[in-house]
């Protein structure tokens, strides 16, 4: 935490407070041991794993030490190659020669955002000077070298609409960075097993180290779903030279949906068979911290459907945010070239729903999981009084047609059946009886976030003005 002491009479902050917990070296550390990990001897990569953790404070010390100087979080800097401490960085993980590489894992400098900032805020004109106007040319300066600042609460919320405003993320193009994230995903898991835990270890300790490999594309699928529906702005005072506010353009939006829709595929969600072997109940005396391990209907026993229902909710949560389905109606009704929210649809029900009935096995399972959350979801967006009347109404219109298809299937094999009957049920429930609809509550992530509360400052928002601030830009 960073947090100041003001002088309520004039905001000048008489003193800086920051607080730092171990919380955060500790899920970076256990970050680094399942993306480089590989205990063959006790002191294989620790030096990598430590220093990376090391270089995270390093960062988190600055970002602290600035809100004790007055400066809020700044959550678009990271699209200017990681302008800003006061973003909330994901460590960047590069792949070099197939292998993972965690050398500039944080940067180890303020960024040119923060020296902008710290300009404006402190800098001492001489006497005769007209203050206002040469703070707006230091603010015009910055704005000319493609500096911005967006904040919480663009960021925070899931239904947010800015397209490069987000937590934990690098890379000026949340699609592209979700696809590269994604990658670096497929070779730690296709790498993963007994090597990321110390010798003497309990093998079922192995969950903890799995969790943030297995959902390490989680910040990036957020970020990506912000393109959806998404919103170009800027805070702008009259007088400036740009004022426009734009949605983000139809091949975005789609490049953005199709990236998202590879994350529901069951070969991107199954847990690998070297994890589900090695994975064991809980050993005694170590019982399953709930922030750090996946939840389960399976008792005591590892739940292979638990990380898919996980991971797969998560980005049916943030793709199907009824704030993000109504911009698609209202956008796309005053720009037809636009992702719409029938598209939209069309699209996630041919991912799922028709394209997984010949599947089988585990992967088949987790197909059915999916189809199931997703037609859940959408029963309950039926119902959704905070969405516009026409989101319901698509709503509706893509579940009759999506009965209509599993009316007309031919189905041999015993599970797709029941599970098609099962769908077509509660299809018919929602037409006639909607309140009487069962759905199952979809089992959430571990925390991601390593702060409870989601902020790391304590000063309230009026605490940051500092003296010389002007009440122009």
């Amino acid at each position: 935490y960073g947090a100041s002491i003001v002088d309520p009479r004039t905001g000048e902050i008489l003193k800086g407070k920051v607080t730092l917990g171990s919380l955060r070296v500790r899920q970076d550390y256990l970050i680094a041991q399942g993306l480089v990990g590989n205990f063959q001897t006790d002191t294989s990569n620790v030096e990598d794993m430590l220093g990376m953790s090391i270089d995270r404070l390093k960062q988190l010390s600055a970002h602290e030490i600035g809100h004790t100087l007055g400066l809020p979080h700044n959550y678009v800097a990271s699209i200017h190659n990681r302008a800003s401490v006061m973003d909330y960085p994901h460590m960047l993980v590069e792949l070099k020669n197939g292998k993972v590489d965690l050398s500039n894992a944080y940067d180890k400098k303020i960024g040119d955002y923060d020296k902008w900032s710290i300009i404006w805020g402190y800098q001492d004109f001489p006497k005769g000077t007209d203050e206002k106007k040469a703070l707006n040319t230091i603010v015009d300066q910055m704005y000319g070298k493609g500096l911005y600042f967006l904040t919480d609460q663009d960021a925070r919320p899931e239904g947010s609409a800015h397209p490069q405003t987000h937590l934990w993320d690098n890379g000026a193009n949340a699609t592209a960075e979700l696809k590269r994230v994604s990658e670096i995903r497929k070779v730690t898991l296709s790498n993963f097993d007994e090597r990321k835990l110390r010798t003497g270890t309990p093998m079922s300790s192995l969950e903890e180290v799995f969790v943030p490999m297995y959902m390490f594309h989680r910040f990036q699928v957020e970020a990506t779903a912000k393109v959806v529906g998404g919103v170009n702005y800027k805070f702008t005072v009259k007088g400036d030279k740009d004022l426009t506010t734009t949605p983000v353009n139809g091949l975005e939006q789609r490049e953005a949906l199709e990236t998202l829709l590879q994350t529901l595929q069951p070969d991107f969600l199954k847990v690998p068979e070297s994890v589900l072997k090695l994975t064991p109940p809980r050993a005694f005396g170590y019982d399953a911290n709930p922030r750090e391990t996946f939840k389960r209907r399976t008792g005591l026993v590892f739940d292979p459907l638990g990380p898919p229902e996980a991971s797969a909710g998560l980005t049916l949560r943030m793709l199907l945010n009824p704030e993000r389905l109504s911009r698609l109606v209202i956008q796309s009704s005053f720009h037809p070239s636009l992702l719409s929210l029938e598209e939209t649809l069309d699209k996630l029900i041919g991912a799922t729903w028709k394209s997984n009935a010949s599947r089988a096995g585990y992967e088949g399972e987790i197909a059915r999981l999916v189809d199931k959350m997703m037609l859940e979801k959408l029963i309950e967006l039926s119902n959704n009084k905070e969405v516009t009347p026409q989101v319901r109404a698509v709503i509706m219109l893509k579940l009759r047609d999506l009965n209509f298809w599993l009316q007309n299937r031919g189905i041999s094999d015993a599970k797709q059946k029941a599970h098609n009957l099962f769908a077509m049920h509660q299809i018919e429930m929602a037409k006639n009886r909607p309140s009487d609809v069962t759905t199952t509550p979809t089992m959430t992530p571990p925390d991601g976030q390593p702060i409870e509360s989601g902020y790391d400052w304590l000063a309230p928002a009026c605490d940051w003005e500092l003296p010389t601030f002007s009440k122009g830009h």
